[in-house]
């Protein structure tokens, strides 16, 4: 049986009512295209403490973390990623944006997207 490839996929809400869509839509793809790839949504909110994002993340046990910066939740993410990279030195960042002012600080990444929509 081949190795399940764990991702987790997360937007960093900043309100508690919604989610952004943006890691719905990447679970379908890539549930349609890399079948047998573990895809789980982290449901995360900037108003909680980083403490507590890290360990929600953690708790998914990744391979993969993919994460859809937004201009509101940016400052967060990042720290969030740093702190994930400082526990886990060899997961791989995934990091999607539609702004590319707020993918800049992202060198640590090993794959950065930047396009409107």
């Amino acid at each position: 049986m081949p190795a399940v490839l764990r991702l987790t996929l997360t937007g960093l809400a900043s309100q508690y009512i919604h989610m952004p869509l943006a890691p719905f839509c990447l679970k379908r793809a890539v549930e349609e295209r890399m079948p047998g790839t573990a895809v789980t949504i982290c449901d995360l909110n900037i108003n909680d403490p980083q403490e507590d994002l890290l360990a929600r993340v953690m708790e998914t046990d990744p391979q993969v973390l993919g994460v859809s910066l937004y201009i509101w939740n940016r400052v967060c993410a990042t720290a969030l990623i740093r702190r994930v990279k400082a526990v886990k030195p060899e997961m791989m960042v995934l990091v999607r944006s539609g702004e590319p002012r707020t993918v800049t600080s992202c060198f640590w990444a090993k794959v950065i997207s930047c396009s409107s929509g």
